[in-house]
């Protein structure tokens, strides 16, 4: 019997990248401060303005050197090379703040050991993501059901966005097809009658719908659809999915679709999903604003 193929959605990724980075360099931080009794390390996770100032430097040019692209976190060349840059520039920066971190040692080599502790925590996390999170068995598998004529721009569209998105078969008439030489002739035809059958047998994680003429959604293929969404399996719209992907609206497929009234699976749904997010955004707020009371001048009255 095959495994189950285990996947994680694009917003887990960069989730998972984001909370495993910060945890991955307080971890280290304690352990080396506290073994070797170096105070600038003990100072600079303790104190919360020092621990909150090192996050959001990590954060903000951690964007800027993009280590939360997927594509870069999957190449280990890039991590290295990214992730160097990172660490020194957020170090550096840290470190022209005395104010709001730790004050300067006599000792300097605390400084070094502060920059090669922050460095091997989080290039070692980001090559075991590289290296086994990112592998063929956190692969999402997915199927589309669209025209021919459209499959390679929309397959691409979305594989270049995701390293780990691939779609390995899309629904047609595979009796028309099968003398058609071209990029689809590389992915599996399914036709409308079998597709349960091969979503269970294939591992699909996704079924993704593009269709834009009436003639192509049939209605064996519409039941067919009906029956996976009622097993639990994911049915979504194209633009949707490409939009949670990309942030962006795939303008040139706005208002052509016919069968909008379809019942698509929605992450939005999952109430743990909502209720994480929501003490997630909770949080984050309110660490933004105590950290606008402590950055903002203060002027007491006498």
């Amino acid at each position: 019997m095959s495994k189950d193929r285990i996947h994680f959605e694009i917003s887990e990724r960069k989730m998972l990248l984001h909370f495993v980075d910060v945890l991955a360099i307080v971890m280290a931080l304690c352990i080396i401060g506290y073994s070797f009794d170096l105070e600038y390390l003990k100072s600079s996770i303790f104190n919360p303005v020092h621990l909150v100032v090192l996050i959001i430097y990590l954060k903000v040019i951690g964007v800027i050197f993009e280590i939360y692209n997927l594509q870069v976190a999957s190449n280990e060349f890039l991590i290295i090379k990214n992730t160097v840059l990172t660490v020194v520039a957020t170090v550096s920066f840290y470190l022209l703040t005395p104010l709001y971190s730790p004050e300067l040692p006599s000792n300097r080599l605390q400084l070094f050991t502060f920059l090669m502790v922050v460095f091997f925590s989080l290039i070692l996390w980001r090559l075991f993501y590289a290296r086994f999170l990112a592998s063929k068995r956190f692969l999402q598998n997915a199927l589309f059901v669209c025209d021919v004529k459209q499959l390679e721009e929309m397959v691409l569209g979305l594989e270049n966005i995701d390293p780990h998105y691939k779609v390995i078969a899309y629904v047609s008439d595979c009796s028309l097809r099968k003398f058609e030489k071209g990029f689809h002739s590389y992915m599996r035809c399914v036709n409308a009658y079998e597709l349960v059958d091969f979503v269970k047998e294939n591992e699909i994680t996704e079924i993704v719908v593009g269709n834009h003429k009436p003639d192509e959604m049939t209605a064996e293929l519409y039941q067919q659809l009906l029956k996976l969404l009622e097993s639990g399996k994911v049915i979504k719209e194209y633009s949707q999915v490409y939009e949670a992907k990309t942030q962006r609206i795939p303008v040139h497929y706005v208002d052509r679709d016919f069968y909008r009234f379809f019942p698509f699976s929605r992450s939005n749904q999952n109430r743990l999903y909502l209720s994480i997010v929501r003490v997630l955004e909770i949080i984050v707020s309110v660490i933004g604003l105590l950290i606008t009371l402590v950055l903002c001048p203060h002027k007491f009255n006498s």
